[in-house]
C-alpha cells in the first residue's frame, strides 16, 4: 500500500471518529447499561418462582383494567425464558404524550410492580439506544452511524495489521513516557484487544437495526396471512386468554409463552408468540400463531423451527447482538467491549486535542 493511500485511510479513520464520536458514545454507553438490564429488573421487582397459572395472570390483568379503565391492556411480554414473570403493557388514549404503563405480574397472578414507562430509567435508556429519542427517523440515523462505526473499526484493524509483529509491545505500558504517548499506547492496546468483538457487536447491531427494512425488501417470514389481515371486526370478544393459550399449547406442547397481543373489537384475534426448544433466541421466540378471539379458529401458524433459512437468519440477529448463545460469559465480554469502546472514544478525542495543541504551540513558537 502506498504511503499516500495509507495517509488517506488514516485521516478518514481520525476525522470520521471525531465527527461521530458523540452519537457513537451515546449508543455504546446505552448498550453497556442494557447488557444486564433484565437481571437488574429481576432484582428490582422479584418474583419468577411461582409456576405459571395463566388463569390467575388473566384475572390480575382484568382486575387492574377494571380499577384503571382508562388504560387498556394490549401486550403481554415474558421477562425471562425460565421464569413466569410477565410485563403487561397498557395504553391510554393520550399515550402518545404520556407513554405506556406496565404492570409486572408473577405466574401466580401477584402484581409485583406498576410502572409508568415514560419515567422508567431502563426503559428510557432502551428507547435511547434504539431511536436516540427521535421519533420516525432516529433508527435511520443510528443505522447509518452504525455502518460508519463498523467501517471505521475495520479501517482501524487494517491500519494496525501491518504492525502485528510488534503487537506484543502494546502490552508493555510505559509509565515514564509523556502523557500523550501513554494515551496512545492505551488506545492501541484496547483497539487490539477489543476490535474483533467490537466488530461483531456493531455488525449484529446493524443487522438488527435494519431488520424491518430487510423484511420489506426480502419478505417477512412471520407476516400475518390473509385470514388475519382480512378478519372483520367483531362485536364481542368471546375467547379468553387461557383458552387461547390452551389452543396454542395444543399446537406446540412444551413451548414457553413469549408475547401475546390481546384482541380488540377492531382486531378480534390473539397474536401469540412462543419459544420452542431449539430456537436461537433466548427469550422471545418466533413461533407465531393467530387465534380468532370469537370462535377459537387458528387463523395463521408459523413454526419457527420449520420456517426456512430466512426466518432462521432474521431470528438470529437480536440473539447474536445480545450475546445470548454465549450465556453469562458473552454478556461479560459484551460489557467489557462496550466499556473499552467508550474509553477508546474518549482517548481518541484527548489525543486529537493534545496533538492539535502541540501543533498550535509549535506554530506559535516558530
Amino acid at each position: 500500500m502506498s504511503a499516500g493511500l495509507k495517509r488517506i485511510i488514516y485521516l478518514l479513520h481520525k476525522y470520521l471518529s471525531l465527527a461521530l464520536v458523540t452519537v457513537w458514545s451515546v449508543q455504546i454507553l446505552s448498550g453497556v447499561i442494557l447488557v444486564f438490564a433484565p437481571e437488574i429488573n429481576d432484582q428490582r421487582y422479584g418474583g419468577g418462582q411461582a409456576p405459571l397459572d395463566i388463569a390467575a395472570v388473566t384475572r390480575s390483568i382484568e382486575a387492574h383494567h377494571a380499577a384503571n379503565p382508562d388504560w387498556s391492556p394490549e401486550l403481554v411480554f415474558t421477562t425471562h425464558a425460565k421464569s413466569s414473570r410477565f410485563d403487561v403493557y397498557s395504553y391510554h388514549e393520550n399515550s402518545n404524550r404520556i407513554g405506556s404503563r406496565a404492570i409486572r405480574i408473577d405466574g401466580n397472578g401477584e402484581i409485583l410492580a406498576d410502572r409508568r414507562m415514560k419515567y422508567d430509567f431502563l426503559n428510557r435508556i432502551s428507547e435511547l439506544h434504539e431511536t436516540l429519542w427521535i421519533n420516525g427517523w432516529g433508527y435511520i440515523l443510528l443505522g447509518v452511524s452504525g455502518i460508519l462505526l463498523l467501517s471505521n473499526m475495520v479501517v482501524g484493524l487494517y491500519l494496525i495489521w501491518p504492525h502485528r509483529q510488534r503487537w506484543g509491545s502494546y502490552f508493555k505500558l510505559d509509565s515514564s513516557r509523556p502523557l500523550v504517548f501513554r494515551r496512545l499506547q492505551l488506545h492501541r492496546l484496547l483497539g487490539l484487544i477489543f476490535v474483533l468483538p467490537g466488530i461483531y457487536i456493531v455488525g449484529t447491531g446493524i443487522a438488527n437495526m435494519w431488520l424491518g427494512d430487510m423484511k420489506v425488501a426480502f419478505g417477512d417470514p412471520w407476516a400475518a396471512p390473509p385470514a388475519v389481515t382480512e378478519r372483520a371486526p367483531a362485536e364481542e370478544i368471546l375467547l379468553s386468554l387461557p383458552d387461547a393459550m390452551e389452543i396454542a399449547w395444543q399446537e406446540y406442547p412444551g413451548a414457553t409463552l413469549s408475547i401475546v397481543t390481546l384482541p380488540s373489537n377492531e382486531a378480534p384475534y390473539y397474536t401469540i408468540r412462543l419459544r420452542q426448544n431449539g430456537e436461537v433466541r433466548e427469550i422471545y421466540g418466533n413461533t407465531k400463531l393467530w387465534v380468532d378471539a370469537v370462535n377459537g379458529q387458528v387463523l395463521g401458524n408459523v413454526d419457527q423451527l420449520n420456517a426456512g433459512v430466512k426466518a432462521s437468519i432474521f431470528s438470529s440477529f437480536f440473539a447474536l447482538h445480545m450475546g445470548q448463545p454465549f450465556g453469562l460469559a458473552g454478556k461479560i465480554i459484551f460489557f467489557l467491549t462496550g466499556t473499552a469502546l467508550l474509553v477508546l472514544s474518549v482517548y481518541g478525542v484527548l489525543l486529537w486535542l493534545t496533538r492539535s495543541s502541540m501543533k498550535s504551540n509549535a506554530r506559535t513558537k516558530s
